[in-house]
């Protein structure tokens, strides 16, 4: 599971599209492929204004502490992307282009940016037949790709090999556990409880989750009125109870993913006049239950699912 952050309600974001149709999928020579996915990486990583890729992380702690600073924005969840436990693999890496003349599909698996580099090093070794130029010049569709640029060093060479530039120094896809996506339509999206999520990633932070808790946090999820949700098609309500169970199972490995995130946001210089997010997480980090629970309720926030939440975690910790 891979987490990102879209601003979709500002006039001022960089809005991006999940779901391209045939129409608007660029068009290239296939031998220009992988300067094309390079470009294309390095213009989101180091900031560009035309950047247009989708940058997810492998922790929600990154999205939230990071890339939510007024936590107001929409939470995506793609479940189709997986780390492997104890491993810092993800189950798929791939790049996937139609052909433009027969409109076939071809879909092909990537083993990290090492395994590209030296698959690009040793394809120009080879002297090339008249087979290979002519495939070379086919005009493909570029459909899909889906990459992990975690690692800053193999990256900076990675786009030094193909666009001869690298990662400007302020650059943190290490720090930010980044995967990179070209499309990603069958995303989660929370709109509505973003800050029932940080109270639980909050309290599952400093306290665990016992399975009890999880079952009636669930349990809570299913119990709001559907009206209470988001009225377009975003599953919001299935997305929370992902989150939920990803959070059962996964809060060693953000408890390592997300540790120098959380002091760079208690050091931040970005201070709220109110009992935002954010600050809710730090209160609840640094102040005792009891006393976290009473600064939730003096916010007046009112959200039913943080209030259940709250409540549950009341029943064993207060």
């Amino acid at each position: 599971m891979i987490f990102r952050i879209e601003d979709n309600d500002s006039s001022d974001g960089v809005h991006r599209i999940y779901r391209l149709v045939d129409e608007d999928l660029p068009i290239i020579n296939k031998n220009e492929l992988d300067i094309f996915i390079a470009n294309e990486i390095r213009k989101e990583v180091n900031g560009a204004n035309d950047r247009r890729v989708l940058s997810y992380s492998r922790s929600l702690g990154v999205c939230l502490l990071k890339y939510n600073k007024l936590s107001d924005k929409e939470i995506h969840i793609n479940n189709e992307i997986c780390f492997y436990d104890d491993y810092d693999i993800p189950n798929t890496e791939y790049v996937e282009y139609k052909n433009v003349k027969t409109g076939e599909l071809n879909h092909l698996e990537l083993y990290g940016l090492q395994d590209i580099i030296c698959e690009y090093n040793n394809k120009h070794k080879k002297p090339k037949n008249e087979s290979d130029k002519n495939q070379e010049t086919t005009p493909i569709a570029v459909y899909d790709f889906a990459i992990d640029i975690s690692n800053n060093e193999l990256l900076n060479d990675y786009l030094k090999l193909f666009t001869g530039m690298g990662l400007k120094s302020r650059a943190s896809p290490e720090k930010d556990k980044e995967f990179i996506l070209f499309q990603s339509p069958n995303d989660y999206v929370i709109k509505n409880y973003s800050e029932s999520v940080y109270i639980l990633y909050a309290l599952v932070y400093k306290y665990g989750m016992k399975k009890k808790i999880r079952n009636e946090i669930i349990s809570a999820i299913d119990s709001v009125f559907e009206n209470r949700f988001s009225d377009d098609d975003c599953n919001e309500r299935d997305g929370l109870k992902l989150l939920v169970k990803y959070l059962f199972n996964n809060r060693e490995a953000e408890h390592k993913m997300v540790k120098k995130i959380i002091k760079d946001s208690e050091n931040s210089d970005c201070y709220s006049c109110y009992l935002d997010s954010i600050t809710q997480f730090h209160s609840i980090q640094q102040l005792s239950f009891e006393e976290a629970c009473v600064l939730y309720q003096l916010s007046e926030n009112n959200i039913f699912l943080s209030e259940r939440i709250w409540e549950i975690y009341a029943q064993y910790y207060l």
